[in-house]
């Protein structure tokens, strides 16, 4: 038996998935960011679909719109037993999903489904879902594997303070619009800018490096960028980019180069990648190496079922 926004006490139906994440992130206040999402649920103010056996919830999934981004939702999905997790009730879940999102003409986001296991993957990979594995890497600054690489004439550097920040994210957007991480970007050019003059302001990361951020500049358009903050104490490359065009010049060497020796006062420079990108191939001959963290997103843009 399945039910839309069934009437169910929703801290039990959780309380699983939130032990299992308060384990993997002991850092964060896990407990304290699920309370909103179990009072919306228990309100019947967010969307859900909850499948019921012997009336007890043993599949769930819910919805919700992104805070700042008018293009995506967000999904959860679990069950509450691995067994139950079978390919009817795992189309079920997603099918719904799916339908809501593509109502709203809106891009479908989510973690890793809890007690989901294969099968629940498995459907995802006919529905079209993509996935997004992002991994954390380091470098000490005294390993970087380039020094003394230059750029040709025709480019110029200027601090990412003194550019347009819509200018800047226009090219940001244009850099990663193919790649799987372009899913991390509003398709909303209003709210890419906005997020990138949070960033610039350090509302977003962390307080950005002035002396390690930058854009490169070709015939006064924004070709390329590296911004750098401090994040949970150190330097984080939060955004590092060069469009199509103007890739396999050097430039990004070079700028991750000025950038590292700006910061060569600090032990360790992190980052985050797409472990499947030709940039994590770039850090790796860098002297980059992964920390261990990592995070998982899967993804659906509208109309893009079976497609792949």
């Amino acid at each position: 038996m399945e039910l839309n926004n069934v009437k169910v006490e929703w801290h039990s139906v959780l309380e699983p998935e939130i032990q299992h994440n308060e384990k993997q992130h002991p850092n964060l206040p896990v407990r304290e960011m699920y309370r909103w999402v179990i009072d919306d649920l228990n309100s019947n103010r967010m969307r859900s679909r909850v499948i019921m056996s012997a009336d007890k919830a043993i599949g769930y999934a819910f919805l919700y719109p992104a805070t700042g981004f008018s293009d995506r939702n967000f999904a959860s999905f679990g069950f509450l037993d691995p067994a139950a997790a079978n390919r009817e009730r795992s189309i079920l879940l997603l099918d719904w999903a799916i339908a809501e999102c593509t109502k709203d003409g809106r891009k479908l986001l989510f973690n890793e489904p809890f007690n989901a296991g294969s099968t629940f993957h498995e459907c995802m990979d006919e529905r079209g879902i993509r996935k997004l594995h992002r991994v954390e890497m380091a470098l000490y600054p005294k390993q970087f594997g380039e020094q003394n690489k230059d750029i040709p004439s025709v480019y110029s550097i200027v601090p990412s303070m003194s550019v347009d920040p819509g200018a800047l994210v226009k090219a940001l957007y244009l850099a990663f619009r193919d790649e799987d991480e372009s899913i991390l970007i509003s398709d909303n050019p209003e709210e890419r800018k906005r997020m990138q003059e949070n960033a610039l302001s350090g509302k977003l990361f962390g307080p950005v490096i002035p002396e390690a951020t930058f854009a490169v500049l070709h015939n006064g358009m924004i070709v390329a960028g590296i911004t750098v903050v401090i994040n949970e104490g150190s330097p984080l490359i939060s955004d590092f980019f060069v469009i199509p065009d103007h890739q396999n010049h050097g430039i990004g060497t070079y700028l991750l180069q000025i950038a590292i020796k700006a910061l060569s006062r600090y032990p360790e420079i992190k980052l985050w990648t797409d472990q499947r990108s030709i940039a994590h191939e770039f850090y790796i001959h860098r002297g980059f190496r992964e920390t261990g963290r990592s995070e998982t997103m899967y993804y659906l843009r509208p109309g893009k079922q079976q497609e792949q």
